[in-house]
């Protein structure tokens, strides 16, 4: 009878576990569909998303501290909402042969093409810019550091003077909030057309605008009255789009703020008994991390009394294990982490970086805040580009790794 009761207890567990895989990657192929334009500055994408999670949060029946459950703020974008064309022979496809560096100003215009080799690179001395030309920026080398920094700095001086053209392995997008003097267009190093084209013609529209971002917020109270604070955060903008190309930002990062949905479902329903939950949903974190900075110099409550922070981002694919910054700054707390790590055996490998800026987590820590940033190691083929779509997203390990953080968080 016991045997039978444990198997009924083990597969109802596998079904919950299921249950909530299948609620991720639902949440998931929503904010990374087409109704959100890449959850940017374009066509609404941002703003929609923001209402979608704040459905989600009134859904499960969260509050939110002084009734605020959105909290805006204003910071310059260049957007590229018009014309985003590049002819070098043909027409090329933007997000697949080429992207315009988020930088970049608006451009119409044919241009001859001047080219620059890895000589004149480390010999900057030998250039004659031709007024009215285009520069072809060659000499990209896999193992030579030197080579590679003057190349991005001589890049960087000569998008002063007239348009550029960078030949680039991968192409890997980012939001500007200014603009160079001329654009520079990153192509993808492999098209035969970057060494028999001599003419390059440009149709493209940028502005830079002052854009009003929302971070949104949530809360659940303690089953005991409290004071203190589990905080859990993730970003839920991305790159948006660059005229036609979208940026669909599955890993980056709709899966964080799926699982913070999934642990605001959860905590819902299950309560902690000294420590109020409070989720963050920012936006800004690719312009610069700007949503985050907002809410730390402006709190929605004292940081003092926030107990620990944890940042949500990265989290699509987890069959190499997890990954914690600060967890070298916060060495207690992560000889916690690890230590019921190893009592559950809950994922195989748990790595500790130390402080980096490179998350929502940052301000908080800047200020004092125990915070730790988890991402998942595993299959990350795409990252700022238009590949980061859902069906490259499988969750392993999730469940294990929702157990991992809810055993950590439930012991403070």
């Amino acid at each position: 009878m016991l045997r039978l009761l444990l198997i009924a207890l083990l597969l109802w567990s596998a079904g919950l576990n299921a249950q909530n895989r299948s609620y991720v990657k639902y949440l998931v192929d929503s904010l990374a569909g087409s109704g959100f334009a890449g959850r940017g500055y374009v066509d609404n994408g941002l703003h929609n998303a923001a209402e979608y999670i704040a459905f989600q949060f009134d859904s499960l029946g969260l509050g939110t501290p002084g009734q605020i459950r959105f909290q805006s703020f204003t910071h310059p974008v260049n957007v590229f909402n018009g014309a985003c064309e590049v002819t070098l022979g043909r027409t090329l496809m933007p997000g697949v042969d080429f992207l315009v560096h988020s930088k970049s100003p608006s451009s119409i215009g044919t241009f001859q093409i001047q080219r620059i080799d890895s000589l004149m690179i480390l010999n900057p001395e030998l250039i004659q810019i031709l007024p009215g030309y285009a520069v072809l920026v060659q000499g990209v080398s896999a193992n030579n550091f030197e080579l590679n920094a003057a190349r991005t700095k001589l890049i960087g001086e000569l998008a002063a003077q007239l348009p550029v053209i960078n030949p680039v392995k991968k192409l890997t997008w980012s939001v500007g909030s200014e603009q160079m003097n001329f654009p520079i267009m990153e192509i993808v190093d492999s098209l035969p057309e970057l060494i028999s084209e001599n003419t390059l013609t440009l149709n493209i529209e940028a502005e830079v605008i002052e854009f009003t971002s929302r971070n949104v917020i949530a809360e659940v109270k303690a089953k005991k009255k409290s004071a203190k604070y589990i905080v859990f955060t993730a970003h839920y903008d991305h790159l948006g789009k660059m005229g036609p190309a979208v940026f669909p930002g599955a890993n980056d990062n709709a899966s964080g703020t799926a699982v913070m949905l999934d642990f605001a479902r959860y905590f819902a329903q299950n309560p902690l008994k000294k420590h109020n939950v409070l989720f963050i949903a920012f936006a800004g974190e690719e312009a610069g991390l700007v949503g985050s900075k907002h809410f730390a110099e402006m709190p929605l409550l004292p940081l003092e009394d926030i107990r620990f922070l944890m940042n949500l981002d990265l989290l699509g694919n987890g069959d190499d294990g997890i990954t914690v910054v600060n967890g070298k700054l916060f060495e207690k707390d992560f000889a916690r982490l690890t230590a019921i790590n190893k009592k559950h055996n809950f994922v195989e490998k748990l790595r500790a970086r130390g402080e980096a800026a490179n998350s929502d987590h940052y301000w908080f820590t800047k200020r004092g805040v125990p915070s730790f940033f988890i991402y998942t190691q595993g299959a990350r083929n795409a990252y700022h580009d238009v590949r980061d779509v859902p069906e490259t997203l499988h969750f392993y390990g999730y469940e294990n790794i929702h157990r991992l953080i809810l055993r950590f968080i439930e012991s403070l």
